[in-house]
């Protein structure tokens, strides 16, 4: 753009990375064994979400955003097509799509408890020590409980999302088959 506008007179060279020894990020994660520690250390009201994080690889803010109706029973998937943004609920995922995720055996029975309980809220995942409207869980609260369980099981710190969504993936990759 500053060429087209004739702000500068020639396009500069184009910076070579090697020239800058830069390093990709470090890449965290946990083994399945050690990512349910952290998860069973977590209180049992508290556990649903994280395992809901677990077993279908989505975004905490996604999950944190997810209505009862997201939920289909009969199809036995979960319909992910909003998150949380800066603590305020929008009608889009990060990447604009709607996701049809299909529902973990593991997960199904919880799901189906979920549906029923807390009647007066929307949202399927319910922090009973919420102050928002709809008591629903903020990222903010799920890195708190998922630090405290971290350090509880003498776990080395890492983020929720290298502990839930890049744990659970890599873990998917390398399954001995």
């Amino acid at each position: 753009y500053a060429l087209e506008a004739d702000r500068i007179p020639s396009m500069p060279p184009f910076p070579k990375v090697k020239s800058y020894n830069l390093r990709g990020p470090d890449f965290s994660w946990l083994q399945e064994a050690d990512q349910m520690k952290v998860i069973e250390a977590i209180e049992t009201k508290h556990r649903p979400i994280f395992l809901f994080l677990k077993y279908h690889y989505r975004r905490p803010s996604e999950a944190c955003a997810l209505f009862k109706t997201d939920y289909n029973m009969i199809n036995n998937e979960f319909v992910i097509r909003r998150s949380f943004s800066a603590r305020t609920l929008v009608d889009s995922t990060k990447t604009k799509a709607i996701h049809h995720v299909p529902c973990d055996d593991e997960f199904t029975a919880i799901a189906r408890r979920l549906v029923g309980e807390n009647l007066n809220s929307k949202f399927l995942f319910i922090n009973p020590r919420a102050r928002s409207s709809g008591k629903h869980y903020t990222n903010e609260s799920l890195n708190i409980i998922w630090d405290h369980a971290c350090e509880k099981v003498g776990i080395d710190p890492i983020g929720l999302y290298e502990g839930t969504k890049h744990s659970s993936c890599t873990q998917f990759i390398i399954k001995p088959a």
